[in-house]
């Protein structure tokens, strides 16, 4: 039955988190010992902006973030939660709050978990939407201490917060006076006071349970269930009458009142204390002995063995007559604490009775073995060949359980029998050892040998190779087979001179196996060792291709050198072997192979296809090794897999490379199905007339393909792409991707590209979380990472110009100027703050802290982002102490880094203090750095940027911007 009052199953999944860039948003407040001189405020939009994390490391990092806060994070974060509405988006909040809570109620957390309980006990009776106190309410149940008994007591009359306030009664320690007052006063809910009664076990408030159970008993028997509870956890002799009357007036059935759940409650009680156990135990025979459902059986099973131990002995024996086997079983499982010689004996009785039942039998053989009753290894091995398939199949199965020198010797017995396949699984499972047991049935009869050697296959066991080496010429072909088949699993490298000599005189039946035993016995050397043990046999081998297989395995460069000269010299066998091989360069040789060999294209292709798919190469380089086989094979079978390929690559020039096979009936599904995966992966970049014009022709193909079932999400997917298309250019015509440079006036200005849209060779750091895709930088670096991307080359005065875009809510990031590597650039050089300051997550963003502003230092004029998915420009001008930052061509920052602090960058009372002089009140030692690298600064994916160039200035540049600086977005 449930509770009253609300149970908590778990509290919200753990949220995975993002974060905020380096010190972004840096509130009055300072987080003592943050390293990053964070306050709570940026703190919680960090933990906030996470939302949802891609893993656990991140989600930890920024739970315990929020930690640090303190109460103020709790405070902060309750602030933001606003009442339930349509569009209302309280989650992030609410998983942000939960994660900080079970956080907080690990081990050696008490400080933090003080905070947050305080903080929560100022938080619910300051709020006033009923379901927002009752959330947190359920985040105080799950981190309360008896601190809290006092609060919940206080909270219990509050109808939202009624049920929470009982489940953290019922949940804390030492609630039990608080409870049993309650239970006196009777003022609340019968029902969730005796539910207390029962969680907190009161045997005190068994007289008032008794007594409004009474009263009740004209009630529904959904009403009366929680005083039985209560009386099965509290009640007493006393009580035992009550419940057996209630229990008996329905046969002891489960369920309606729960009366009889209650009563056996009790009794189990009862029989746990040796006053009472004697009174429990005789109900429970009376129960037994009526012969009730097996259930009802079981449950008087338990309470005589818990209350007798061994004396029940008899019982469970006799209940080893009962025709039920759940009841049989229960009473070998509830005898387990106390089995003794007397249990044994009565059990092995039944084992050894030619005229016992055999599933009774299996039943007894069981529990041996899932007790690990070793001692009763006699009778198990006793039943192994047992005429009934299921007494025979438990007694192997406890064989194997109970391991042993006699169960070994037992099982591997019966591999020449009847029971041969139940005993080869036994002894692939059997506890322990079976190794030696293994080596000596080689030596037994054939079908002993057969099944032995088929296990040490399995086993892989090492030390029988000698043994194996010998069957392989067993006059009995059945063992000659099962040798051979076993080979490649037994050998190692000690084995190869021996492979090696049998390899030459194999027969050619036997070719696959010693080739498979060859690649097996090297297989854990480096490729290196591989290749240094074969290439001498090889060169003095009768039959060199042998050992073609071993050198794909190893797949050096020598080794594929070796196979292409073989391959050369006419080796169908080098071909095949080519085709397994893993290296860098073999995508190259099978190109080239696929040029020379029209025979052998097909194939090479094939292959070249698939490594190319799955190579670490760029998007760009795949490209165009997939589209020069697309122009080189005439088959339609390869270019349908080269196209497959294409449809991973999505560029735009993949689309377009596709496109003509759409009509050509032998590639159009292939081609079809690409340019739909393209296009879904490039929504937002490619569009105009022509992707439109291709899309429908996608569309018709798929309505012509009349036995395909998922035809139609395909087009009803394509229409949704079609549905989104973006906007074409003033010319009509699609956006493409292609190479970034400065436009001739930006060059005549002294403007170069940084970034060219392909490769990052003028950037250092962390290039792998700012990566090159479809000519633009796409930022994946994740929350707590600290690799920022930075300029090779050091700057003075510049003008650098970007531009940059939003793809989803709250993105942080920002560019550090003058700034050496690997530091904090806002205190250690500067940084110009990017950051999507509309986002609701920045609700209550100090004015210094918005998009543009010299971080700590100058705030800047706040704009409108455009929104998600578009492009703005920025330009930053650094001359000396001036600054100046224009977006979309409106200057928004104009200011003096100097003037802006009167030139106290750090506090004149020492940089371990607050420095007045600064908005942010923090040090900026860098601040005034003559030089450094310029770098782009986030730890958080969903920003994009190309575009990118600067133009140094000389110390005569024009120290002041006298109008908003247009940035061009002309590229080549």
């Amino acid at each position: 039955m449930k509770k009253p009052y609300i149970i908590l199953a778990a509290l919200l999944a753990l949220a995975p988190l993002k974060t905020l860039a380096a010190p972004s948003l840096i509130a009055t407040s300072q987080v003592a010992n943050d390293g990053r001189q964070r306050t709570a405020t940026t703190i919680v939009a960090d933990v906030l902006a996470q939302l949802p994390a891609t893993d656990r490391a991140t989600y930890d990092k920024a739970i315990a973030d929020l930690a640090s806060t303190g109460k103020e994070g709790v405070h902060q974060l309750v602030g933001m939660l606003q009442p339930a509405a349509p569009g209302v988006a309280n989650s992030p909040m609410e998983y942000a709050l939960a994660g900080l809570v079970a956080y907080v109620t690990e081990p050696n957390r008490e400080a933090e978990r003080t905070a947050v309980r305080t903080a929560l006990k100022e938080a619910i009776p300051a709020t006033a939407d009923a379901p927002t106190r009752a959330f947190l309410m359920n985040l105080l149940v799950n981190c309360a201490t008896p601190e809290e008994i006092p609060f919940f007591v206080s909270n219990i009359n509050d109808a939202a917060l009624q049920g929470w306030s009982a489940y953290g009664l019922a949940m804390t320690p030492g609630s039990e006076e608080a409870v049993m007052a309650l239970v006196k006063a009777g003022t609340l809910s019968r029902t969730m006071l005796a539910n207390l009664v029962a969680d907190k076990g009161l045997a005190e408030a068994e007289g008032t349970i008794l007594r409004w159970l009474k009263e009740a008993a004209k009630a529904p028997a959904a009403d009366q269930q929680p005083y039985y509870r209560a009386l099965g956890r509290v009640g007493g002799e006393k009580s035992l009458s009550a419940l057996k009357k209630a229990a008996k007036a329905q046969k002891f059935a489960w369920g309606a009142n729960g009366a009889t759940e209650a009563y056996f409650d009790l009794l189990m009680r009862l029989a746990a204390n040796p006053s009472t156990a004697s009174k429990a135990v005789k109900e429970a025979q009376a129960i037994l002995k009526a012969n009730y459902t097996p259930a009802i059986s079981g449950a008087a099973l338990t309470v005589i063995t818990a209350g007798e131990g061994e004396k029940s002995i008899p019982v469970v024996l006799a209940a080893m007559k009962s025709p039920s086997r759940d009841l049989r079983l229960h009473a070998l499982r509830m005898s387990q604490p106390f089995a003794n010689a007397a249990l044994y004996t009565g059990l092995n009785g039944i084992l050894a009775n030619a005229a016992a039942d055999p599933i009774v039998k299996a039943d007894i053989l069981g529990w041996y073995g899932d007790t690990n009753a070793a001692a009763q290894i006699a009778p198990v091995l006793a039943s192994v060949n047992a005429a009934n398939d299921e007494e025979a199949a438990a007694a192997i199965a406890a064989a194997s359980r109970l391991g042993g020198d006699q169960a070994l010797a037992a099982l591997i017995g019966l591999l020449d029998s009847p029971r041969a396949p139940q005993a080869r699984a036994a002894l692939l499972s059997f506890n322990g050892s079976i190794n030696n047991g293994i080596v000596k049935a080689l030596d037994g009869n054939a079908a002993t040998q057969v099944a032995a050697l088929q296990i040490a296959a399995d086993r892989r066991m090492k030390e029988v190779s000698k043994k194996v080496f010998t069957l392989l010429n067993s006059s009995n072909a059945d063992v000659a087979n099962a040798a051979w088949a076993a080979l490649p699993a037994v050998v190692t490298e000690n084995d190869f001179n021996a492979l090696n000599a049998l390899a030459q005189a194999v027969a050619p039946s036997r070719t696959a196996a010693i080739e498979a035993a060859l690649k097996s016995a090297l297989r854990n050397l480096t490729p290196a060792k591989q290749y240094a043990t074969v290439a001498p046999a090889m060169k003095k081998a009768a039959k060199p291709a042998l050992f073609y297989p071993i050198l794909a395995q190893a797949g050096t460069t020598e080794a594929m050198n070796d196979l292409l000269d073989a391959y050369g010299k006419g080796s169908r066998e080098a071909f095949n072997a080519l085709l397994l091989l893993n290296n860098a360069d073999m995508p190259e040789a099978l190109f080239n192979i696929a040029q020379k060999n029209p025979a052998d294209a097909s194939a090479a292709l094939n292959r070249y296809t698939a490594l190319v798919g799955a190579s670490r190469k760029t998007p760009e380089a795949k490209y165009l090794l997939y589209t020069k086989a697309l122009e080189l094979t005439k088959d339609a079978d390869v270019r349908n897999n080269i196209i497959n390929g294409l449809a991973n690559v999505p560029l735009y020039c993949s689309f377009t490379a596709v496109e003509p096979y759409l009509a050509d009936k032998a590639t159009s599904s292939a081609a079809a199905n690409a340019l739909r995966a393209i296009a879904s992966k490039m929504q937002g970049r490619i569009g105009g007339p022509e992707v439109k014009k291709v899309l429908e022709a996608v569309i018709a193909e798929f309505r012509s393909q009349a036995g395909n079932p998922d035809a139609g999400y395909a087009i009803d997917d394509i229409n949704g792409m079609i549905a989104k298309l973006p906007a074409t250019n003033a010319a009509g015509e699609a956006p493409e991707v292609k190479l970034w440079d400065v436009s001739p006036e930006e060059k005549a200005e002294g403007f170069r590209a940084l970034f060219n849209g392909v490769d990052m060779d003028n950037f250092t750091g962390n290039t792998v979380d700012y990566v090159p895709q479809n000519g633009e930088i796409s930022v994946t670096a994740q929350y707590g990472g600290t690799g920022n991307l930075y300029t090779k080359e050091e700057f003075s005065d510049f003008v650098f110009r970007f531009e940059f875009c939003f793809d989803r809510e709250g993105v942080n990031n920002g560019v550090g100027i003058r700034t050496p590597m690997g530091v904090d650039a806002a205190y250690e050089g500067m940084e110009i703050q990017i950051l999507d300051h509309d986002a609701p997550i920045y609700k209550g963003l100090r004015e210094y802290q918005v998009h543009g502003s010299v971080y700590g230092i100058i705030p800047a004029k706040r704009i409108k982002h455009p929104g998600l998915g578009i492009w703005n420009t920025e330009e930053i001008r650094a001359v000396g102490d001036h600054i100046t930052v224009t977006v979309n061509g409106d200057v928004i920052l104009d200011g003096n880094i100097r003037e802006a602090c009167q030139g106290h960058n750090v506090s004149p009372d020492g940089p371990d203090t607050r420095n007045p002089f600064t908005v942010d009140h923090l040090n900026h030692p860098g601040l005034f750095n003559k030089s450094g690298h310029i770098g782009f600064l986030g730890h958080g994916a969903g920003i994009r940027f190309r575009n990118i160039r600067v133009k140094p200035l000389d110390a005569n540049a024009p120290a002041k911007a006298t109008k908003a600086t247009k940035v061009s977005k002309k590229k080549k």
